[in-house]
């Protein structure tokens, strides 16, 4: 049985446990950024956007001092991820300059105002929030197959549990910071509004259902396909990143060109996307095999698939959108494979989006402008 101790003290990003029901109470209330994601810390970890999703739906999350279990401060009001984009990070100090790639979990405490301790606790954060110092962190631990090695030696988290949020002297990314602190709270005062985030659509059954499945992807160029795929794995030709997966074709209904319509203009505009895949990562198996898996890392790829999701999230076929999982950029490369040596970091570039229905597949190429506009008929 794993113990406090077990659980590894890390100091990164910000996410959301559901909200109290209990009315708010007046005095010493902490709003602040706990952890940073889709950015590096100084300790060579990145946490992926909605690496926080499963934990916050399923564990309330404490609140202690410098990581300490003994050392209670508090009560957390409200915990939730603001993805990259969220238009509220240009409303906190600094937002103008936010990285456009990064998101954060915010969390609220309220602390024990009936103790001396929790009111020291709360006067020293007053503290370091009016000199411009205060830094925050969470103590969490990664769940088994949540992470994997990059080819640069970075640690991407994709799930983990969090179990508590600690002010500290210093966190493991800069980026931490106190949003609010209060020390009175008006009748009127607004609540921290929350906005329901995007997630993943990426399955196994991607992978699986070549042939018979319905997805939108990135398809390894044939080079750097022949280059990576395992012997034992998933052919050469059909290695990819999902970008959405909609389900079985027989059970998708619609016209066949449907899907491409409504992707396309999503995407156009899109330049092509160049980055590296490299390393090795490992799922958890779920009951068809231990899925083995390259992390890929392309500048805009998520964006881009931002894009493709909220389309079709609109569409006619938002019902056949799974969004189950938080999103993990990669390359399954089989499952139950024997030992495998991690992939060495390769180039790559995509130059095209491929929209899977069936055995058919269509593309659409990326750098692609909008039509103009047809001129007008002569007088």
């Amino acid at each position: 049985m794993r113990t406090a101790r077990d659980v590894r003290q890390e100091e990164p990003a910000v996410p959301r446990t559901p909200p109290s029901s209990r009315p708010r109470p007046s005095r010493g209330i902490v709003r602040a950024i706990f952890a940073v994601t889709g950015v590096v810390d100084e300790v060579q970890d990145l946490i992926l956007p909605g690496a926080f999703t499963r934990t916050l739906a399923t564990r309330r999350v404490k609140s202690v001092w410098h990581h300490s279990w003994k050392d209670p401060v508090g009560s957390v009001l409200e915990v939730e991820e603001w993805m990259p984009g969220d238009p509220r990070f240009a409303t906190i100090p600094g937002g103008s300059v936010w990285p456009r790639e990064a998101g954060a979990l915010v969390a609220t405490v309220q602390f024990n105002m009936g103790t001396s301790w929790g009111r020291d606790a709360y006067a020293q954060v007053k503290q370091w929030h009016e000199n411009g110092e205060a830094a925050f962190s969470i103590g969490y631990k990664v769940t088994p197959g949540g992470a994997s090695k990059r080819h640069d030696g970075v640690r991407i988290i994709h799930d983990l549990d969090l179990y508590e949020v600690s002010p500290v002297l210093h966190g493991a990314h800069p980026l931490t910071r106190s949003l609010e602190v209060k020390a009175s709270v008006g009748a009127d005062h607004g609540e921290l509004e929350h906005k329901a985030t995007w997630s993943a659509v990426e399955l196994k059954a991607a992978e699986t259902q070549t042939g018979t499945g319905v997805m939108v992807a990135l398809r390894l160029p044939p080079d750097v396909a022949a280059k990576i795929a395992h012997p034992e794995g998933t052919p050469a030709e059909h290695l990819h990143v999902t970008l959405a997966y909609l389900g079985d074709a027989a059970e998708l209904g619609g016209h066949p060109d449907d899907l491409r319509d409504i992707v396309t203009p999503a995407v156009t505009g899109s330049s092509s996307l160049a980055g590296t895949i490299g390393g090795l990562g490992r799922f958890p198996d779920t009951g068809d095999g231990e899925p083995t898996w390259v992390p890929v890392d392309v500048p805009g790829l998520a964006e881009l698939r931002q894009r493709v999701v909220e389309a079709l999230r609109t569409s006619v076929y938002s019902d056949k959108l799974d969004a189950r999982h938080g999103y993990t950029p990669h390359v399954t490369l089989g499952y139950n494979l024997p030992d495998t040596e991690p992939v060495p970091a390769t180039p790559v570039t995509f130059e095209q989006i491929a929209v899977v229905r069936g055995g058919d597949t269509s593309f659409i190429p990326l750098g692609q402008t909008a039509a103009p506009a047809p001129a007008p008929p002569p007088p």
